[in-house]
């Protein structure tokens, strides 16, 4: 039985019997021992396949474990990553909101719908990109990084209600409004305030 953890070879602390052990059990151990580490799994293969997120009891199936690939990080590597991809997504949505903008200010509302939609699902993967950002710094890192990223949704999603009833009642020139000067420059402005979170992050230490 082999344990990869992030492309090294690793053992579980010593005393633990790997003969023998079933998916389920095998998981519990090594979820018990990256979380003494401080340690997030964030990825797993097992007999090369890759069953990350998976139902236990699905993965029981695959039968005894000949090998077992971990990707881990710490929690405070993870976020900061994750929030130098959020904040990638904001140039170009951004660019979005004011093509979308001008759009509507021009009378194309068809183009500017299309646009809208788009902006929308990203607005939707941002929100669900940083909830899950705020549940690992609640849980790992409470205090004052959690508060700010945690704010994205309360700051947004009124803006966003705003902009589909806006839509729904073909205020064009209110929609257009909400988008570049709300929805844009909150955007910019809450990039701004996460841009000395990803250096704090770096510098954090989980105990």
């Amino acid at each position: 039985m082999q344990i990869i953890v992030n492309g090294e070879p690793w053992a579980l602390p010593s005393g633990v019997p790997l003969g023998g052990l079933d998916y389920r059990s095998l998981m519990e151990q090594v979820a018990l021992a990256m979380r003494d580490s401080g340690l997030l799994i964030t990825h797993v293969r097992v007999n090369g396949e890759d069953v990350t997120g998976r139902d236990l009891n699905a993965i029981d199936g695959l039968g005894k474990p000949q090998s077992l690939e971990l990707g881990v990080h710490r929690p405070e590597e993870l976020v900061a990553e994750s929030l130098k991809v959020t904040a990638e997504m904001v140039a170009p949505l951004r660019r979005d909101l004011a093509t979308c903008a001008d759009q509507l200010r021009i009378g194309d509302e068809a183009t500017a719908t299309l646009v809208l939609f788009r902006i929308i699902d990203n607005f939707e993967l941002l929100k669900s990109g940083v909830t899950q950002m705020g549940r690992i710094l609640t849980r790992y890192l409470p205090g004052e990084l959690a508060v700010v990223i945690t704010g994205f949704s309360g700051t947004f999603e009124p803006l966003l209600d705003e902009v589909i009833s806006a839509q729904e009642n073909r205020d064009l020139i209110l929609l257009a409004d909400l988008l570049e000067y709300e929805l844009s420059e909150g955007l910019e402005s809450w990039a701004v305030a996460i841009e000395p979170l990803i250096e704090t992050l770096s510098k954090v230490t989980v105990e």
